[in-house]
This record gives C-alpha cells, sequence and structure tokens, in this order.
C-alpha cells in the first residue's frame, strides 16, 4: 500500500511538471520557428553574387563637413541651441570598383577585415567660420547599399559593424566648423550594378532630421 501511494505521490509530480512547462515549451519551439523564419527572411534579403557574375570590392568616400544646424550665425557666435552640429554633403560620395573578377565560389572571395580602420574622421584645410559646442559625443555615420529589386546590404546587418559602420568623435567643448570628415567604406566581393547607397547619422544631414538618409546613385 505504501509503494502504491508513492508511485501515486510520483505520477502527480511528473503530470504537474509536464503541465507546467509544456506551455514554455511550445514557447520556445514557437521562438526557434520565428527566428528560423527571420533568418531566412533576411538572407534572401542580401546581395548575393552568382555563379560567373562579376563582383567587386566597392570602395566609397564620403566628406561631409560638420556645420552648424540652419547654417552658420550671422555673428560668427552661436549659442548652445544654435550651435547644434549637423552634417553638410555637398558633392557626394566618389566611389570606385576594384578587385573585379568573375564570381566562382566562397573560397574564392576576398576579404577585407576591419575596413573600418581608414575611417577615422581627418581635418580638412576648411576654414572655420562658426562653432559648436559639445559636451563629447560620438556620432555613427552608417551606410546601406540597396539594389534595383530591393535586395541590399547594410549596417542593420553588420553585427561587428566591419563593413557598413563607423564613428565620428566630437570633442568636448568648442569645436570651430566646419570641419570635414573623411568616411570610408570598402564593401568587398559586390556584384557590379548600379545602386543607392544611404548614410544615416545621429546627426542631420543637409537640413534633415537626424535618421533621415542621404541618398545617393552609383552606377557600375
Amino acid at each position: 500500500m505504501v509503494n502504491l501511494t508513492v508511485a501515486g505521490i510520483f505520477f502527480i509530480i511528473v503530470l504537474a511538471f509536464v503541465i507546467v512547462f509544456y506551455n514554455q515549451v511550445q514557447e520556445i519551439a514557437a521562438g526557434a520557428i520565428s527566428l528560423g523564419q527571420a533568418a531566412n527572411a533576411g538572407n534572401s534579403l542580401q546581395i548575393n553574387p552568382s555563379n560567373g557574375q562579376s563582383v567587386c570590392d566597392l570602395k566609397i568616400t564620403f566628406q561631409p563637413n560638420l556645420v552648424v544646424a540652419g547654417g552658420p550665425s550671422a555673428s560668427g557666435l552661436v549659442n548652445l541651441l544654435a550651435g547644434t552640429p549637423a552634417w553638410s554633403i555637398t558633392n557626394g560620395a566618389t566611389y570606385g570598383w576594384q578587385n573585379c573578377h568573375q564570381y566562382a565560389n566562397p573560397l574564392s572571395m576576398s576579404f577585407v577585415p576591419l575596413s573600418w580602420a581608414g575611417s577615422f574622421p581627418s581635418i580638412s584645410s576648411v576654414t572655420p567660420n562658426d562653432f559648436v559646442l559639445s559636451g563629447g559625443q560620438n556620432v555613427k555615420f552608417n551606410l546601406s547599399v540597396i539594389a534595383p529589386n530591393g535586395s541590399q546590404r547594410s549596417y542593420t546587418t553588420d553585427i561587428f559593424c566591419t563593413q557598413f559602420c563607423t564613428v565620428a568623435r566630437i570633442p568636448s567643448g568648442v569645436t570651430y566648423v566646419p570641419k570635414q570628415y573623411t568616411f570610408t567604406f570598402v564593401i568587398t566581393n559586390l556584384p557590379r550594378q548600379t545602386y543607392q547607397v544611404q548614410v544615416v547619422s545621429d546627426l542631420g544631414i543637409n537640413g534633415q532630421d537626424a535618421g533621415v538618409p542621404y541618398k545617393q546613385n552609383i552606377s557600375p
């Protein structure tokens, strides 16, 4: 009789365990399915070369000027509000296709590690006529390359920010502007065709709000 009671208690415990964790198991399984679907959707949006297609490394350089949002002040002196920093891109990006070859297989792909290493900002000889005041901030300057069919390579999937992300440092205190920065991106093994490139930043570009992309078409 005692053994039957112990067996019954054990059965009840097991049954309770199954009931409690059944929903959690379902949620985990559903999450795994959703994750797999999202990964497949993400892969289908990637720009992937086909066998025999001409692929190259696309080197693209932006040289935006750090300016005062709204333009320079009349007196050359700005207050905290008028001195909000922004980007001005007047001449667009320069770009070039390099290391072109016919795509055969992944083993033939070139790789440019840490392509952002050459992206650190450099100061040009632009004569400053105003200044911005900052507590010191790192400003993101991120790239997306979009094909005519909507497929793309983008900073949104560049987890380690090796090819599509870079950062500009605005030092603490007074920074005289306009001050030119240089950002160079190298996108490897890209099918050679027409694209639209878009850059977004924590600062507004050409009078737009922060986060609104600057767009430019490039040709093969």
